[in-house]
Formats: structure tokens, sequence, C-alpha cells
């Protein structure tokens, strides 16, 4: 548990994160909406790691320079799963 909060601590604090967002705010938000895309559409980590946690994930892979939005299609058939 120690070991995560290190991670943390290392990439909240990592001067090229903070070159790359406005804000905290900013980063956090950008952050936020890595989870959740990772957590919907159940991709695997982008680097190598123990970590399980989302946010922590989300973290190194900002920190590497991993991170990106996928894109991927929307079908009528997923559209009608999804009201049914």
């Amino acid at each position: 548990m120690d070991d995560n909060k290190d991670v943390l601590k290392d990439v909240l604090t990592n001067e090229k994160l903070k070159k790359r967002f406005a804000s905290q705010f900013d980063l956090v938000n950008y952050a936020i909406k890595l989870a959740a895309q990772m957590i919907q559409t159940g991709r695997a980590p982008r680097v190598k790691t123990d970590v399980k946690n989302v946010a922590l994930l989300i973290m190194q892979e900002l920190n590497a320079g991993r991170d990106q939005f996928d894109t991927f299609e929307v079908t009528e058939e997923d559209i009608l799963k999804v009201q049914s």
C-alpha cells in the first residue's frame, strides 16, 4: 500500500505533468475522463505495473505519456442493448 502512495506522490509532483495542464483541476478532469473510458471499454493498462487502482493506473499512464482517448464505433445494436 505504501508503494502506491509513493507512486502517486511522484506522479503528482512531476514537473512534466504540471507543464501539460493549466491547473491541477484540468489534470483531474482529464484523468477522470480517461479512467471512465478505461472502465467502460475494459481496456488494459498502457503501462507495466502491479497497481490495480484505476486512478493510480491513469496517473502512471499520464506520467509515461501513454494517455490517449480510444475511439470506438457505437452501432445501433449497442444503443438498443442499452435502452432495453
